[in-house]
């Protein structure tokens, strides 16, 4: 892990932003697929990801819903949560 802290917390950590990820980075062996990713999603907002494949659009995915944890960074997310 570098030494750097890598969480996924429960819960926004600012007012009206109910998904926040600050300088998330998640590697598969030398492969980095989010390189210090910082996305905030307000409450009510509709978000969309689109890419090619392999660009990490499933691996954000897997973060958000608490199914991976970030090599580094931080993941907050509230605790009712709903990934369509």
């Amino acid at each position: 892990m570098n030494g750097q802290e890598a969480a996924v917390t429960p819960h926004g950590t600012r007012e009206g932003i109910s998904v926040l990820a600050e300088n998330v980075v998640r590697r598969f062996g030398d492969r980095v697929v989010l390189d210090h990713l910082w996305l905030e999603i307000a409450a009510s907002e509709f978000v969309v990801l689109l890419g090619p494949s392999g660009c990490g659009k499933t691996t954000l995915l897997r973060l958000l819903g608490g199914l991976d944890q970030p090599d580094a960074g931080t993941v907050s997310v509230p605790r009712a949560r709903a990934i369509v």
